[in-house]
């Protein structure tokens, strides 16, 4: 078995593989928000699982979290700190497991050191003065850069997987509170239309004005502007949806952002309806 780490190739054997910041572990990820041991795979001549080791930032498996140990496959994405280690079954063509940045140690023949990033003088003194100081972060910063990723590779329906489970959370949460974070609000709404522009999927437009609704948020000019952009290339949104929004944004008091909303609004539904054949207008 091997794991791709970027451009390194990192053969593994039976047995247990540590991954962590700490210098002591057969796999190093230098990031703040990898703990010192991070996680484990254990590899038996019949299976291959990934444990957390009770880290701060947890680990996900294809974009959902896991706890305690969890079985891998070929392909799997196994994402730790923001990195991302793909699973890799089989024998690869030449010799792709000894592609730099892989580094064996001579007294364990199987087992690699990655050195995703270079090590510095202040990395080392992190590690020594700070042994459980990692950064926590949110899910966003977590699996984000992984998703765009896979979005620049053109690998929508990836992206797509990963984000699924993290952003029903939090539209959950949405609904349940009827507040959120700026900084979550934002995010999960951006990555809602990144996956919808990419996937021509109708239902994350469904998701922002579901999002929308449940915060009672009038639209910006910026987020209008992308909707309009997504919307003019993507099949299938819900006219209910963005009705059931305009009728709460029709409540609010000021009076001002409400005018602006439902213009920005009935432009928005008009292009759903002309997408269909139909024009439904703003009630």
């Amino acid at each position: 078995m091997r794991l791709r780490v970027g451009a390194a190739q990192i053969r593994l054997g039976l047995g247990d593989t540590f991954i962590g910041r700490s210098p002591s572990c057969d796999v190093v990820l230098h990031s703040s928000k990898v703990s010192r041991k991070h996680a484990c795979i254990h590899i038996t001549a019949s299976s291959v699982r990934v444990e957390d080791l009770g880290s701060a930032n947890g680990v996900f498996v294809n974009g959902h979290p896991i706890s305690g140990a969890k079985a891998l496959s070929h392909g799997d994405r196994v994402a730790i700190g923001g990195e991302e280690l793909e699973v890799v079954f089989g024998d690869a063509s030449g010799s792709r497991a000894n592609r730099p940045g892989a580094v064996t140690r001579g007294d364990r023949p199987t087992r690699t050191v990655a050195a995703v990033q270079q090590r510095s003088p202040e990395a080392e003194a992190y590690d020594s003065e700070a042994p459980s100081g990692t950064r926590r972060a949110d899910a966003f910063e977590l699996i984000g850069q992984i998703v765009d990723r896979a979005l620049a590779e053109g690998r929508a329906a990836d992206a797509e997987s990963m984000m699924r489970v993290h952003l029903a959370k939090v539209l959950d949460e949405a609904k349940a509170r009827g507040t959120l974070s700026p900084e979550t609000r934002a995010s999960a709404l951006d990555y809602a239309l990144k996956i919808a522009s990419a996937t021509q999927q109708g239902r994350w437009v469904d998701y922002v004005f579901e999002m929308l609704t449940a915060l009672r948020l009038p639209l910006s000019a910026t987020l209008t502007t992308s909707l309009r952009a997504v919307v003019a290339n993507v099949d299938g949104i819900s006219s209910a949806k963005v009705q059931s929004y305009v009728d709460v944004i029709r409540s609010l008091a000021d009076e001002r952002q409400t005018t602006s909303t439902m213009h920005s609004a009935d432009a928005i539904l008009r292009a759903v309806g002309s997408r269909r054949g139909s024009t439904p207008p703003v009630r």
